[in-house]
């Protein structure tokens, strides 16, 4: 599926990719909260790049209706790593989530899937501004903080199937 969709772009480098795996602990389940009081996202899953490997954790437990959701959007985020520097992380964060809703079936490939999680929160929260989404960085609290996260995740998502 991905080299397909990314046809002249790199898709594997010569290091190792690590997958790990966590189950729910009680305390994942307790939203953490940082300076003023806001909770604060827990992702499904992680991937942090390594000189040498990369590295992708999930949870195990996550629910929903594509199992492999997480899987992959971590790894777009490893191929727009190995391919470019610097993107914007609206862009970054839209892509990984326009692949994470892809399916493999038996006989048909789909990608990019309407994510009805997404469409629902679209429509029933106030928008990010588009100069703001287009401006969020890690440290903006539009992308940790889970209220604000998740709306910026849908608003980015919406940007690749528009």
């Amino acid at each position: 599926m991905f080299h397909s969709a990314f046809s002249s772009m790199r898709v594997d480098r010569a290091t190792d990719r690590h997958c790990g795996r966590k189950k729910r602990e009680h305390t994942e389940t307790v939203p953490s909260r940082g300076m003023g009081g806001k909770s604060h996202i827990h992702h499904a899953g992680l991937y942090q790049p390594g000189e040498d490997k990369d590295y992708v954790v999930m949870r195990l437990d996550s629910e929903g209706e594509n199992p492999f959701h997480t899987l992959y959007h971590e790894y777009t985020h490893a191929l727009l790593r190995l391919n470019f520097s610097n993107l914007p992380l609206w862009f970054n964060e839209g892509l990984a989530e326009f692949f994470g809703n892809s399916t493999l079936g038996d006989k048909e490939i789909r990608t990019g899937t309407i994510d009805p999680g997404h469409l629902y929160l679209l429509n029933q929260s106030k928008l990010i501004p588009i100069e703001t989404l287009l401006e969020v960085d890690h440290n903006s609290p539009y992308y940790n903080e889970s209220n604000r996260a998740s709306v910026f995740y849908a608003e980015s998502w919406a940007s690749f199937i528009t």
